[in-house]
């Protein structure tokens, strides 16, 4: 048999348990935190019964044999431990908790009040701590410090994202001094959604399609300032694959006629066109075209007079 000893299983004195336990640990950037983090390891697994058995017991489960015979062979002493894949699991999982106290512990923030300094705080504290906790303790105040700091990771993975320029600055000049302005970002997109109260804001059910599409550049999102106000009064939604405008909106999704002053100015300025419904179908059409084309129909949906009506007038 060979001379070696398996990594499931080793024999049971301080020395050698604590050899088998330090493994789990030996990555935590804080050396104070790794030993005690190994030695509660190793005393769990010395008060464990699945883990400690007496010498050539006929009841073994198989780890447990083929450890004491791999101990008999070293010359070793006869009680074995063998680490259950429930023990590796719970120190793998402690392992990983304890890498994000410790990774927290080492920053620093300059506002003491903000959340992510109070999380900073409180992995200090766990360290300053762990030399009188238990285990148990220790698992359960490592565990949910990993929680919170995992959403806090998240949290602030997501607001990056949103805040990430897609597109440089612009503008376009507008009617009357208005002004078209190109958001920029997510994060514009959904404060000028809550200031519209359309569904570009960030509760709205469909904001997070309007968000793909300003982030995959599919479409460009403008909104109208005119001079002096505070909020934008229009906003509309151009699709770069078809360089049209397809949606123009008011306050609370109030449609706005595609012949506006100010949506002709964009239309000119930006070089696009606009999509319109005629005849239950949609086309495209430019600025110059719009005007035409929106006099015609309404000229030839005016119902003409009949000869009866002209007769009567005249008498």
């Amino acid at each position: 048999m060979s001379k070696t000893i398996s990594n499931e299983s080793l024999c049971v004195n301080a020395e050698e348990v604590d050899a088998l336990t330090a493994p789990f640990f030996a990555n935590l950037s804080v050396a104070g935190v790794a030993a005690r983090a190994a030695t509660l390891a190793a005393a769990s697994l010395r008060a464990d019964p699945a883990c400690r058995r007496p010498p050539r017991a006929y009841d073994f489960a198989g780890p447990h044999k083929i450890a004491e015979r791999e101990a008999l062979a070293l010359g070793r002493p006869c009680h074995v431990v063998a680490v259950s894949p429930a023990q590796h699991a719970r120190f793998a999982t402690l392992a990983v908790a304890l890498n994000e106290v410790c990774a927290a512990s080492q920053r620093i923030s300059d506002v003491a009040e903000t959340k992510v300094a109070m999380l900073y705080q409180r992995a200090r504290r766990i360290l300053t701590k762990a030399g009188n906790m238990s285990l148990t303790e220790l698992e359960r105040q490592a565990r949910e410090f990993a929680r919170d700091y995992g959403q806090h990771v998240r949290e602030t993975a997501a607001r990056k994202t949103i805040e990430t320029p897609i597109y440089e600055h612009r503008e376009i000049a507008g009617d009357g001094g208005a002004t078209w302005r190109l958001l920029r970002s997510c994060l514009d997109l959904t404060v000028a959604g809550a200031a519209l109260r359309n569904c570009w804001a960030a509760e709205r059910p469909f904001s997070a399609r309007y968000q793909e599409y300003l982030r995959t550049k599919q479409a460009e999102f403008w909104t109208l300032w005119p001079v002096g106000a505070s909020k934008p009064t229009r906003a509309l939604m151009l699709d770069l694959k078809t360089n049209a405008v397809v949606e123009v909106r008011g306050p609370a999704n109030l449609e706005v006629s595609p012949a506006a002053p100010d949506v002709l100015a964009f239309l000119a300025g930006r070089r696009c066109k606009v999509l319109v419904t005629v005849l239950n179908s949609r086309m495209a059409v430019d600025h110059v075209t719009l005007p035409e084309l929106l006099d015609l129909l309404t000229r030839t949906t005016t119902k003409p007079k009949d000869d009866s009506e002209e007769d009567d007038a005249d008498a």
